[in-house]
């Protein structure tokens, strides 16, 4: 074990998963000081604790509504992207972008629309904690939410981490900041949730014009593998595939064919990721679902090694798997276990000390939240625990799996919700965030393990 860990440590000293993890981890810890700030914004600027809890709700069905209307095609555009990449196809990247902005346009706006006439079908009285307003609001901003992560997608498959991670992580956060302050002074009165899911609203529209005005003003993409030897490829690695390699310029069909079982993973893990606040709303009350939505914002700090990582290192295990680079798959992975595991421990526990007063910064009714955010903390290290096997899985084809695995855990997740959260509010659906996350990793694991027999965890 000590062996190990020291070859570990000699490794990350010429990691380029640690050089890489590193520019997009500072970004990202940018965007969460600047949302952390936000959200200390915004609930001081709701007219009360109940307002914030309305908002959060409606934050979450709108980011819930665009990761569903968008199915499964900014992972697998990302996936087939970077390959293009790679290989300095950027003819077949063109259409590619074209084909995945097509269907993710047509599929978003026909999403909302159908949810608005149904929203607005139904009777006034389901709507008195929740309103209608705020509701019709996220279906109508959530084509942007989907065009935004798309083009995350497109710019992370080639590298470019500022253009990645920069407009939504930190530039949207800030917008929202910067327009419900200005709506506050304006109308100098505290913030109805409305208001504050308008600005939200408005800077997604922001933030989609920047990326196309940035992507539009970038010279031509220069594929980081140029003038290098291609391996050949071993057919032990793509023995398994199913196929996608073979054709990775699909027309907007075939695109779509293909993210049908990443669409069908992204529902069962928006189950896991909102259902927790959306049903503790509906369930325990506004409150209930404030106190959970700051706990877990706080505890996505600590998964934020893991999160970086797994963003930065999907392009390479794609191009690695399409040329059959096993020692390259197995140099990312296990680079990327270090460089996620020991900052997301060390990140639990000073989040563990400064919990209490963390939670007192956004109000006094927060402060009973600590134990949610304990429980939350130990969900996220059970996810980075044993590696980054669901990137591996899906960035070599393997969707079909991943699917049914998280779809197992997201049956579980539910279950426990509705046993736990009638008896314990809010931290019940933190157990349950650690029940559905341990399900998910240790199933990732063994089929990696069972499959390329890679290591995937620093153990």
């Amino acid at each position: 074990m000590k062996a190990r860990l020291l070859r570990g440590g000699r490794l990350l000293g010429r990691s380029e998963v640690l050089r890489s993890s590193a520019v997009a981890a500072v970004i990202r810890a940018v965007g969460l000081a600047v949302v952390f700030l936000l959200q200390i914004l915004l609930a001081r600027l709701a007219a009360d604790a109940t307002t914030y809890g309305v908002y959060a709700w409606g934050q979450n069905l709108l980011f819930l509504l665009g990761t569903l209307f968008a199915l499964g095609i900014p992972m697998m555009a990302s996936r087939l992207a970077a390959v293009h990449v790679h290989r300095g196809d950027y003819t077949a990247l063109r259409q590619l972008s074209r084909n995945a902005h097509g269907c993710v346009i047509v599929i978003s706006c026909a999403g909302a629309g159908a949810g608005l006439l149904i929203v607005w079908s139904l009777p006034a009285a389901l709507f008195t904690e929740l309103p209608r307003a705020v509701v019709s609001l996220a279906l109508l901003a959530s084509p942007l939410l989907a065009l935004i992560l798309l083009r995350q997608a497109l710019a992370r498959a080639a590298s470019r981490l500022f253009s990645a991670f920069v407009p939504i992580q930190v530039l949207r956060p800030l917008l929202t900041g910067l327009l419900a302050l200005g709506a506050f002074l304006l109308v100098q009165r505290p913030l109805t949730a409305l208001d504050i899911l308008t600005a939200l609203a408005l800077s997604l529209l922001l933030v989609l014009l920047a990326q196309l005005l940035w992507e539009g003003a970038r010279p031509p993409l220069v594929s980081a593998a140029a003038g290098s030897t291609e391996p050949a490829v071993d057919p032990a690695i793509t023995a398994d595939t199913t196929g996608d390699n073979r054709d990775t310029t699909p027309g907007a069909a075939d695109l779509l064919r293909q993210s049908m079982p990443v669409f069908a993973t992204r529902v069962a893990d928006i189950v896991m990721t909102y259902g927790n606040t959306l049903l503790l709303g509906l369930i325990g009350g506004p409150l209930a679902a404030a106190s959970f939505f700051v706990a877990d914002r706080l505890a996505q700090l600590a998964g934020m090694p893991g999160a970086v990582t797994s963003a930065v290192i999907q392009p390479w295990l794609a191009s690695a798997h399409a040329e059959g680079d096993r020692a390259r798959l197995q140099r990312v992975v296990t680079q990327a276990a270090h460089v996620s595991l020991w900052p997301s421990v060390v990140a639990a526990a000073l989040l563990f000390t400064a919990g209490p007063w963390l939670l007192a910064l956004f109000g006094g009714e927060f402060a009973a939240a600590l134990p949610v955010l304990v429980a939350l903390l130990l969900a996220q290290l059970c996810a980075v625990l044993f590696g980054h096997c669901q990137q591996v899985l899906v960035m070599s084809g393997h969707q079909q799996q991943v699917m049914r695995l998280t779809v197992l855990a997201a049956a579980l997740h539910l279950l426990v919700l509705a046993v736990l959260i009638p008896v314990l509010g809010a931290l019940g659906a933190a157990l349950a965030s650690i029940a559905s996350s341990l399900l998910l990793a240790t199933g990732c694991w063994w089929l990696v393990r069972r499959q390329y027999h890679l290591r995937t965890t620093v153990f």
